[in-house]
């Protein structure tokens, strides 16, 4: 459909339908200069087909140069007295006030949960520990069963590695087990 820049809410070929009287002629230019959208007549024709109407065109060639409206659908007068459409009127909207909510102090909840983490329990949470001595026994018992060198196989070596990774948080598992 193309674009109606001079529209005034209704659609371009109902537009078109006040220049097409029943058995009367008239020209592809009048319906354009009338809708005042662009050379369109035939596509408005074809549309308005579709609703019903039945029209006859006069050729010169390959140039269509008249057009006869032959035949109306019973509901022609709906399409012919099309009204544009009113725009909804907005009722200004009132502008609520703000309310300022008074802003939480939470920069002292911060440095206390900070200061907690920063110094750990000497002891540990109890439940760790116990997880970690029963890791700490599966472990020596997979090393003292283990007889494997680390020269002789290319699987991962079971044992410490790092002399350092005996102690996770200042606790020592050697102490543990």
């Amino acid at each position: 459909m193309p674009r109606t820049v001079k529209s005034n809410g209704i659609r371009p070929q109902f537009r078109a339908l006040q220049v097409m009287k029943l058995g009367v002629p008239f020209t592809p230019s009048e319906v354009n200069d009338h809708v005042g959208t662009g050379d369109y007549a035939a596509k408005y024709v074809t549309f308005l087909r579709r609703d019903g109407f039945v029209f006859e065109s006069v050729k010169d060639g390959r140039r269509i140069v008249s057009y006869t409206l032959v035949k109306e659908p019973d509901n022609a007068d709906f399409f012919r007295n099309m009204k544009a459409k009113e725009p909804a009127v907005k009722e200004p909207k009132e502008k609520k006030a703000k309310v300022e909510k008074p802003k939480k102090v939470v920069a002292s909840k911060k440095k206390a949960v900070a200061s907690k983490k920063a110094a750990p329990k000497k002891g540990g949470n109890p439940k760790n520990l116990a997880k970690l001595k029963e890791v700490g026994k599966t472990f020596s018992a997979n090393v003292e069963s283990s007889e494997m060198s680390p020269v002789e196989t290319s699987e991962p070596v079971v044992g410490s590695i790092d002399s350092g990774w005996d102690s996770i948080e200042g606790v020592n598992l050697k102490d543990l087990l």
